[in-house]
Order: structure tokens, then sequence, then C-alpha cells
């Protein structure tokens, strides 16, 4: 919406550069802006939730408070957008780019195959981060919680694979019964 009025008021042309600088500038203020919003709503329910379950009192400095993970789990979130946008945009620009230079027949090949590498590096580092925000959680510094994420599930494999492969199935379980309000 800002970006539709700030393009309004300048009276901007789709086609200038100065429509694409306002609304790739103003989408990208959202979209940080966005992310440390919803850090801060994980951290606070996190801290809140360690806190019952350690038993200890909940104040207010404890419901509003994001905790001690709140710079971690930012360099997480801020992490997955940025892999996120590339792996959306990027992918697609590249496969224009080689599309247009001539290389119809590889451009669809190369973008698949850019895009089962980067599923591929996606699934291994969700799966090696997993317990990062338990151990940020725990006090540790987001290296050291790294460290510990990925220690506990190469010690783990079978067990981390076996918990995911059922959270999944559990999670499409519950999408289906629910008739998808669970994907939401």
């Amino acid at each position: 919406a800002l970006a539709s009025y700030a393009v309004q008021s300048l009276q901007l042309e789709p086609e200038s550069t100065a429509f694409t600088v306002v609304v790739f500038g103003l989408t990208g203020i959202a979209v940080i802006t966005g992310v440390f919003l919803a850090t801060a709503v994980f951290c606070m329910t996190c801290n809140t939730a360690l806190h019952v379950v350690r038993g200890r009192n909940i104040s207010g400095e404890v419901l509003l408070g994001t905790g001690e993970s709140y710079p971690g789990m930012l360099a997480i979130m801020l992490g997955w957008t940025v892999f996120n946008l590339l792996r959306k945009e990027g992918v697609p620009w590249i496969v224009r780019s080689l599309a247009d230079s001539g290389q119809e027949e590889s451009a669809a090949m190369i973008g698949m195959a850019i895009l089962v590498v980067l599923f591929v590096l996606q699934v291994t580092i969700v799966l090696l981060t997993a317990f990062v925000p338990y151990a940020l959680l725990d006090g540790q510094r987001l290296l050291d919680a790294i460290a510990t994420s990925v220690s506990i599930v190469l010690g783990n494999f079978l067990t981390v694979i076996a918990v995911t492969v059922c959270g999944w199935l559990l999670y499409i379980l519950v999408s289906v019964l629910t008739f998808g309000v669970g994907l939401i």
C-alpha cells in the first residue's frame, strides 16, 4: 500500500528506473521490518514458554521481553529471508538470462538443477540447525548454539530423521483433517 501511494504521489511511470527503486526500496524496508517484528514475537513467545516450563514467575518483563536469544534468532530469520529471496527471484532471473542469451534448451535444465541443489541445501541446513533455538534459549551464543545443534543431529542422526519424518507426516495429516486450516 505504501509503495502504491508513493508511486501515485510521485507520478512514476512503471517502466522508469525511479519506479523500480521506489517499489523495491519500500518492499525491502517492509520485509526487513517484518523480519525484525516476527523475530521479536517468536522470541517473546519462546521466552515466556521457557519461564513457564521452568516454573518461574511470569512478569510483564518476561511477557514483553525477547530474552537473550533475539540477536541469534534475528540472524537466522534474516538469513532465511535472503535465502528464500534468492531462491524465489534469483533462479528465475538466471533462467531468463540464459534463455535471453540463446541457451533456451539448457536454461530449464540448469534452473531445475539449481532448485534441486538449493532444496538439498535447505533440508540439510534445517536438519543441522533444528536445535539452535533451544540452545539459544539456554543462553548460548549463535555459533555455540549451531555447534550444539550439529552435534546433537550427527550424534543422533537416525532418531532426528525419524522424528522429522513423523513430524512432517503429522503436519500433513493435520492439514488434511482440518481441510487446509492446519497449513495456515
